[in-house]
């Protein structure tokens, strides 16, 4: 599960571990949409060593980014540099990956660790890690 929140960062969580990233000053004014798929390229990065040869199903509360990504396409050239690097990066670990809209309602994990909000987040899957799993220097 991913999530990103306008001002603050995006998070992530997956099998217990998890991480919070929060916007650098030049990424702040990125649309909703390039910040909801940062999370899931974010995502990607940290976590594909382990998804290798596997089916992924990225939920994503914008729907938005799940038509642009079924359709292989955006008007947006920022949007398109994100789904080379998801692309390329599953391609590169042998992953299929497909994203599914999830109402945000239903995403509360990942909206607590976008929003920074760890004692929320701990309350909601108390199941989590105690520490954050490193996200790649790249980022």
């Amino acid at each position: 599960y991913t999530d990103a929140a306008g001002l603050l960062g995006c998070g992530a969580f997956f099998r217990g571990a998890w991480f919070h990233y929060q916007w650098q000053p030049h990424q702040v004014p990125m649309s909703i949409q390039w910040k909801e798929l940062f999370a899931i390229v974010a995502a990607t990065l940290t976590w594909a060593h382990l998804w290798q040869g596997q089916r992924l199903k990225f939920f994503c509360d914008n729907q938005a980014i799940v038509l642009a990504w079924q359709h292989h396409r955006s008007k947006q050239p920022e949007i398109m540099s994100l789904f080379r690097l998801l692309f390329l990066t599953a391609a590169k670990n042998n992953c299929h990956v497909t994203l599914q809209h999830l109402p945000g309602k239903h995403n509360e994990i990942a909206d607590a660790l976008s929003r920074q909000q760890l004692t929320r987040f701990f309350s909601l899957a108390p199941q989590a890690n105690l520490a954050a799993t490193r996200t790649p220097g790249i980022l």
